[in-house]
């Protein structure tokens, strides 16, 4: 059948660049190795293609690969010393609970997966609506052309993120 999903890649993408816009230089991404196959290792293709890129720049790129429990992404954080870190929600959690416990040295945080642009974390808005109108879009465009059953050249509509700025990844000052 035909799809509309989010273009991972291209979304790490504009996140990982928004976040160097403003100012940060040492990357973290914690990702659960079960997200990272299923998403094609879309995200990590584009976080290691981004520190190879800007590596001239200063920039430094640690990945972790791994299952993001709090113990994982704590010693993650405490070798690694990343100015921000990037992962999805369960990552936010952690993050959120440690910066409520008032825990020091913490990086600023963005999030793959912001489910509600509010402004209180910045990161990627994969705006599920859009894409779910976006896939009813082409079963009507095939209903219309009098297509039925499974079609024969399947149509994948990639749709971009919006980056949302949020306190959870102010801009750094030099």
């Amino acid at each position: 059948l035909h799809q509309a999903s989010d273009f991972q890649f291209r979304s790490a993408q504009l996140a990982l660049e928004r976040i160097y816009a403003l100012g940060y230089r040492r990357f973290g991404w914690a990702i659960n190795p079960g997200v990272n196959e299923r998403l094609e290792h879309a995200w990590t293709a584009a976080f290691l293609e981004f520190g190879r890129r800007r590596a001239g720049d200063g920039v430094q790129c640690r990945l972790l690969e791994s299952e993001t429990k709090p113990e994982m992404l704590r010693r993650f954080c405490k070798a690694e010393k990343p100015d921000v870190l990037i992962g999805a929600l369960e990552v936010r959690t952690w993050w959120e609970t440690c910066r409520s416990g008032r825990e020091r040295n913490l990086p600023a945080f963005a999030t793959t997966d912001l489910r509600q642009p509010d402004g209180t974390v910045a990161g990627l808005w994969e705006n599920y609506p859009h894409v779910g109108a976006v896939g009813v879009d082409l079963i009507v465009a095939q209903h219309l052309r009098n297509e039925r059953g499974i079609p024969r050249y399947r149509k994948h509509m990639l749709l971009n993120a919006e980056w949302r700025d949020g306190a959870s990844c102010p801009r750094r000052h030099s």
